[in-house]
C-alpha cells in the first residue's frame, strides 16, 4: 500500500531554477530526472511513486509506504505561462478546496537573470490533523513551457529545498535537456 501525503494531489510541486540543460550532473546521493524539457536532481534515497493526476505526473517519497514523511511532485508541463502565472493557478487549486487550512508563509521573490522563478512557502492542516509544510516552485523561459515542483511534508529539510530549487533546468523552446 502507498501512502501519499495529503494535498499534493491536487496542487502542485516544489523548487525551480531555471538554466539551460546542465551538462554538470548531479552532486553525489541524487539522480538527475529528465521530462518533457524539465530537469531536476532528486535524493537517491528516495522512492519514486509515479503520478498522481493529470497535471502532477510524476512523483517521490523519501521512502516507501505509511512511513513517508516528506512527498515531491513534478508537472513537467503546466502549459504556456509565466512563472508566477504557473504559480496563481497552482495556488488557486489550493486555496478552492484543495488543501484544507490552506495558508502561504512566504512568496519569495527570486532574482535569476533572463529566467523566472518564484517560490512559495505554505502550511496547510489534512484530515489527520498536523500541519504540514509546502514549498512550490514554479519556473518558466520566455516563450516556453512552465514547469513546476512541489514539495510537502511534516518537517522540509531546508538543504533539500535548495539543492531541488538550483538542480531544476527548464529548457528553451524546442531545446531538449
Amino acid at each position: 500500500m502507498r501512502k501519499t501525503v495529503p494535498f499534493v494531489a491536487l496542487v502542485p510541486a516544489v523548487a525551480v531554477l531555471l538554466t539551460a540543460c546542465s551538462t554538470d550532473g548531479p552532486p553525489a546521493g541524487w539522480t538527475r530526472v529528465e521530462e518533457s524539457g524539465m530537469t531536476f536532481d532528486v535524493p537517491d534515497t528516495w522512492v519514486e511513486t509515479g503520478g498522481l493526476n493529470d497535471r502532477w505526473t510524476m512523483s517521490w517519497q523519501d521512502v516507501e509506504g505509511d512511513e513517508a514523511t516528506v512527498q515531491l511532485a513534478a508537472a513537467p508541463a503546466l502549459g504556456h505561462y509565466t512563472a508566477f502565472e504557473a504559480q496563481g493557478l497552482l495556488q488557486a487549486s489550493a486555496q478552492i478546496g484543495g488543501l484544507p487550512g490552506y495558508e502561504v508563509v512566504e512568496n519569495h521573490e527570486l532574482d535569476v537573470s533572463n529566467r523566472e522563478l518564484t517560490r512559495l512557502d505554505f502550511t496547510y492542516e489534512p484530515e489527520d490533523g498536523t500541519v504540514h509544510d509546502g514549498v512550490l516552485l514554479t519556473a518558466a523561459r520566455r516563450g516556453g513551457q512552465a514547469v513546476a515542483l512541489q514539495l510537502t511534508g511534516t518537517d522540509l529539510d531546508e538543504e533539500t529545498v535548495v539543492r531541488l530549487q538550483e538542480s531544476i533546468a527548464v529548457a528553451e523552446t524546442g531545446e531538449e535537456g
